[in-house]
């Protein structure tokens, strides 16, 4: 019986499944960072959109007539938002917060209603547009 050749064969197999096991884990590990990513930028949109109802807030504080933003404004964490006003009421105002980052598109709608005594907005209730 002739055993000579019969490890390079052998090394060449052992070779090919490690290297089929450690591209497996690759595409693994590749997925699960582009799912970090994604959940990152997801969060990232919801601080913009927080951010600009504060925003919102404000300025119907300062100027009740206060109309929005008119063009979608930069952020610094790479972030964008437009904010719409339209008035309800004399005493109401329906606000639009469109949020853009990266993949993400959210848009939220809230209304604000001012306070007869402080002639403010005292918070707004905003939730997610399908």
């Amino acid at each position: 019986m002739n055993h000579k050749g019969y490890a390079l064969p052998l090394v060449l197999i052992v070779l090919a499944l490690l290297f089929t096991v450690a591209a497996a884990l690759l595409g693994q590990i590749r997925n699960q960072l582009d799912a970090n990513q994604n959940y990152r930028d997801y969060e990232i949109c919801i601080l913009v959109v927080e951010n600009a109802f504060a925003e919102a807030e404000a300025e119907l504080n300062a100027d009740f007539d206060y109309r929005g933003t008119g063009v979608l404004k930069s952020e610094d964490n790479g972030g964008r938002y437009s904010i719409e006003v339209v008035p309800v009421s004399g005493q109401e105002r329906s606000v639009r917060v469109t949020a853009e980052v990266k993949n993400y598109k959210k848009v939220f709608q809230g209304t604000g209603r001012m306070d007869e005594n402080t002639r403010k907005i005292s918070g707004m209730s905003y939730y997610m547009e399908k």
